[in-house]
């Protein structure tokens, strides 16, 4: 007997063995299904007929693996978009980020650095959108030092947007250029202007106390905590970046909160005030 899993679309099996039985088989033998998933997404399965030795299996993820099929055949019918000439640029960079987004998502790292660098070289050479994904991407990947230039290249196609900065921040900080990172984390904190995310604020007190300024670390503490929001309104960013930072500063409270936080955020409970967290992974 052949035994498959399907994912609920029936789109994609997930699983496929056979099942060794020994006759004679009698109509109207009851056939025994046992099926278990655990919180961490492991499926047992089970079957049993009289007479016969037992079939089990155990799929880790099948919901991940699922996703992950559905996700790269979206980001196939993109990357055709962004690969087409006909297309007007802006729909071919609007098609190719959509596409490095899935790519990060499936941990395509390969695929969506090949990706960003076809566009950062061609049809969006002019996006700096396009490079500050490209050294995301890039650093994903480990690589650094190009992700530094590519940030770079991104902060001086649009030089009011912080992000680029703060991304470029955190690459030179992986290469232990303190000193630099400090001067880009405190120049996108110039460009945030009075509307600051708090996130910001603890990369620059990082930094700071990575240099041994410990009155520069302080300042930059105290106006992260003054910007942070309450945990259950913190985006699933800014709390990883926050669960850092209270560690750093040896905030027990704040990091136990964090960690309660995420952990209803991945499991779907519902927050102390009774309605779901406001940013689900």
């Amino acid at each position: 007997m052949r035994v498959e899993i399907i994912d609920q679309s029936g789109a994609s099996r997930l699983f496929s063995a056979t099942w060794t039985l020994t006759g004679p088989l009698r109509k109207g033998t009851p056939l025994r299904l046992d099926i278990k998933l655990d919180p961490d997404q492991k499926l047992d399965l089970e079957l049993g007929l009289e007479g016969n030795k037992p079939f089990r299996c155990t799929l880790e993820r099948p919901q991940t693996r699922t996703h992950i099929r559905r996700r790269r055949r979206e980001a196939d019918k993109l990357v055709a978009i962004a690969q087409d000439t006909q297309k007007a640029p802006g729909e071919r960079t609007e098609a190719c980020l959509q596409a490095i987004g899935i790519y990060r998502d499936t941990n395509d790292r390969a695929d969506a650095i090949a990706l960003a660098t076809a566009a950062a070289q061609s049809y969006g050479e002019n996006d700096n959108r396009v490079w500050n994904l490209l050294g995301i991407t890039l650093s994903d990947n480990g690589d650094y030092r190009s992700a530094v230039e590519a940030y770079g290249r991104a902060s001086r196609l649009n030089t009011t947007d912080p992000a680029c900065l703060y991304n470029q921040a955190i690459s030179l900080k992986r290469l232990e250029r303190y000193k630099e990172a400090r001067e880009a984390a405190e120049a996108a904190l110039r460009l945030c202007g009075a509307n600051v995310n708090a996130g910001y604020y603890m990369l620059a007190a990082e930094m700071c106390e990575a240099q041994k300024d410990s009155a520069g670390t302080k300042e930059y503490a105290a106006k992260a905590r003054a910007a942070m929001p309450a945990v259950t309104e913190a985006t699933d960013w800014l709390l990883t970046c926050a669960l850092a930072f209270a560690r750093r500063q040896k905030d027990t409270a704040l990091a136990c909160d964090i960690v309660a936080e995420q952990r209803r955020r991945l499991s779907g409970q519902k927050t102390a005030s009774g309605g779901l967290p406001t940013q689900l992974s």
